[in-house]
């Protein structure tokens, strides 16, 4: 049984069928964005050789769009919100992580998307409530004791984009990869 690999198009159109409520242009420079990591890093190995093999595919654009529909309000979706979490953070140098940030901007600047559509990063504020944690667009619920007393929080701002991510994991019942740089 020969079965032919899926193309551009197979991916739009079940991630329109899946996710109708992001946009179709959004939609296909993200399967942009996802065959071009997948083509530089797994075809033509020009980078991300640390902690290879990675694969790219469906499921990161599932995840993408899950974490965008889930955390963003309907009409203003920034896409380049996740692609941090999605992508980058599995790179294990920082060398490859600025590279999925340079592709990124190539492809959203060639498919002359608004600016709002793929910013990528954003101030990190982290705020304790009774009930919950929230830092940037992650939230999680504490259960039993009051974490208003933020006496007890120190965190480096250094470590807020990676506890950002790791929160974020934690809401959207994802498991996380832990990477060290």
């Amino acid at each position: 049984v020969y079965v032919r690999p899926m193309e551009s198009n197979d991916f739009l159109k079940i991630t329109e069928d899946m996710y109708p409520d992001i946009p179709k242009p959004l939609l296909f420079a993200m399967i942009r964005f996802n065959e071009e990591i997948e083509s530089q890093v797994n075809v033509k190995r020009l980078w991300g050789r640390q902690g290879s093999p990675f694969e790219f595919n469906l499921r990161d654009i599932f995840r993408w769009c899950e974490a965008i529909e889930h955390s963003q309000m309907e009409g203003d979706f920034n896409i380049g919100e996740f692609v941090k979490l999605i992508y980058a953070d599995r790179m294990r140098t920082a060398e490859d992580k600025n590279k999925v940030y340079m592709i990124y901007h190539h492809i959203m600047s060639e498919d002359r998307l608004p600016p709002e559509h793929f910013i990528l990063h954003r101030p990190l504020d982290l705020n304790v409530y009774e009930d919950s944690v929230q830092l940037g667009n992650a939230s999680i619920k504490c259960a039993g004791r009051n974490v208003a007393d933020t006496s007890m929080i120190s965190v480096p701002s250094t470590q807020l984009p990676v506890l950002e991510s790791i929160m974020k994991c934690i809401e959207m019942n994802w498991m996380p990869i832990l990477v060290s740089i």
